[in-house]
């Protein structure tokens, strides 16, 4: 889903980041 998270915002792809880190 790295293509999602480089679409998304900065904020935004920290937060899936961290959710993904879960």
């Amino acid at each position: 889903m790295r293509f999602v998270t480089i679409k998304l915002p900065k904020f935004l792809s920290t937060i899936v980041k961290f959710f993904f880190r879960k």
